[in-house]
């Protein structure tokens, strides 16, 4: 597909927003576990503390913009920071609804789960409910302590007589837990989880000594075939219990292409792909031509604080400044770059990270167009794509 000057005007305008719902703060960057895919356990990776001396003056700055939600989470575990619980209750004090994506593979005392009971929703990081898979995935956790930990929210929630967070599941799919996915899903649904998602494994690093875990793609045929009819009776059972079960999209795209590749192989047809390198991660998704975008609203919804200041809309888009020490960053979300990142959006021209996303569908600058206009003036999501 072509973008016209036509769409070109149609765009004009669209490269600032008026609103910013989510703002993802990551207060820290370690992390108490190192799952052996992870980038944690890379050995070049530093990671760092943010300096909170100014805390305040942040929060009096999203709740100006009128910010509906943050996610106190970015690439560590946020509860690995000391007193974690009190820069978030700061936020919460403010009318700001929290919520934040975590292990719980630890102790915690009272003061923290009465914090964590207040969450609107909590994504705990559960791949197996598989007690030595758990070991050796994600070393340094028991899934016992998670489950507890899980069950004590919710209960610390009810005895204050509140309304508990949302829980949510989030599987990094690989080839090592996709068997016992429907192990998985029951256990989720024993215990109250309302939501479960299956994420597309991106690996980072080969531990050596460790089990390492690769992309189901990696999988012989046959258990191939047996892992995609498994995620189907997951899926299927959870959702005949109500629940919400999400694929990301490039999970769901490299799962297709590869059923299709060994059914071609099968019939005899000339198989011109080739195929993935084991643990190749981000290898395994469709890549955006010119012309495609990405269902994705976060450039404009979406603000990301990294631990040293720098600010993204997401994990993976380009850094685009360093905030300053007033905190301020309402200018710089409708500053140059940014204005620069969201017309290439709505023109179909990615960056090379966005191009290779693995959470949202391909679709085309006018389809995008139409839910950023939406969104802007008030009556969409602040999620274009569903996961």
């Amino acid at each position: 597909m072509t973008v016209s000057n036509q769409t070109d005007s149609h765009i004009a305008g669209h490269h600032l927003t008026n609103r910013t719902d989510t703002v993802w703060i990551e207060l820290t960057s370690r992390c108490n576990l190192r799952c052996t895919y992870c980038h944690q356990s890379v050995p070049t990776f530093h990671a760092k503390d943010m300096d909170v001396g100014d805390f305040p003056r942040l929060v009096e700055h999203l709740q100006a913009m009128g910010v509906q939600e943050v996610v106190a989470q970015g690439r560590g575990e946020t509860h690995f920071l000391e007193h974690w619980h009190h820069y978030v209750d700061q936020i919460q004090a403010a009318g700001i609804g929290v919520s934040g994506v975590m292990n719980l593979a630890k102790d915690y005392s009272e003061e923290e789960m009465l914090t964590l009971s207040r969450y609107r929703s909590i994504t705990v990081s559960v791949d197996t409910v598989d007690r030595e898979l758990t070991k050796r995935i994600r070393r340094s956790s028991d899934i016992r302590q998670i489950l507890y930990n899980q069950t004590r929210i919710v209960a610390t929630a009810l005895a204050q007589g509140t309304k508990p967070p949302r829980i949510i599941w989030n599987c990094v799919t690989n080839d090592q837990v996709v068997m016992g996915l429907c192990e998985w899903i029951s256990m989720g649904i024993a215990l109250g989880v309302s939501e479960f998602n299956l994420a597309l494994l991106s690996k980072f690093t080969h531990v050596p000594d460790a089990l390492n875990v690769d992309h189901v793609t990696t999988l012989p045929d046959g258990p191939f075939l047996e892992a995609l009819q498994i995620i189907e009776t997951a899926v299927a059972l959870g959702r005949a219990h109500g629940k919400v079960v999400t694929l990301h999209p490039g999970l769901t795209e490299s799962l297709q292409r590869h059923r299709e590749k060994i059914f071609s192989s099968q019939e005899g047809q000339r198989d011109s792909e080739p195929h993935a390198d084991a643990g190749a991660g981000l290898d395994h998704i469709a890549v955006t031509q010119p012309g495609q975008t990405r269902n994705c609203l976060y450039p404009w919804s979406t603000a990301y604080i990294e631990a040293d200041r720098s600010l993204r809309v997401c994990c993976i888009s380009p850094i685009f400044k360093q905030l300053p020490e007033s905190w301020d960053l309402a200018e710089i979300l409708n500053g140059p770059e940014l204005q620069g990142f969201r017309q290439a959006f709505l023109r179909g021209q990615l960056p090379a990270e966005c191009a290779k996303c693995p959470t949202a569908s391909i679709t085309t600058p006018d389809d995008l167009l139409t839910k950023v206009e939406k969104y802007l003036s008030g009556k969409g999501s602040p999620r274009a794509n569903p996961v």
